[in-house]
């Protein structure tokens, strides 16, 4: 009796040390995941953030307005953004100003 009952005392503490180890493994997983959607959440945000603030650059740029261009900081140097679009187009009408003056001139 005595033989049986300090098997059954061993197989009980056995068996909660399996219990333990398997926890403790399941939590570990179950951090990591959480680290890991976590970490993919603020991922996904930064993406979207970038993607929003490249198109409102986009947007401001193609406003064409060649004085002021848009302000584009990052650390300490600032740079005025205009997109070329908006230069060509500019210096298209500045030829076809002067043709037009031109043409005038010799009339």
């Amino acid at each position: 009796m005595e033989k049986q009952t300090t098997i059954i005392i061993l197989l009980g503490i056995l068996l909660l040390g399996a219990i333990s180890y398997i926890g403790y493994g399941q939590y570990g997983k179950w951090q990591q995941n959480k680290q890991i959607t976590a970490y993919a959440t603020f991922q996904q945000g930064a993406q979207v953030g970038v993607y929003q603030t490249v198109g409102q650059l986009f947007t401001e740029a193609l406003k064409c307005d060649l004085r002021n261009g848009v302000p584009v900081t990052f650390q300490n140097q600032t740079i005025h953004v205009v997109a070329l679009e908006c230069i060509a187009a500019q210096q298209q009408a500045q030829q076809q100003q002067g043709q037009q003056g031109y043409t005038g001139e010799q009339q």
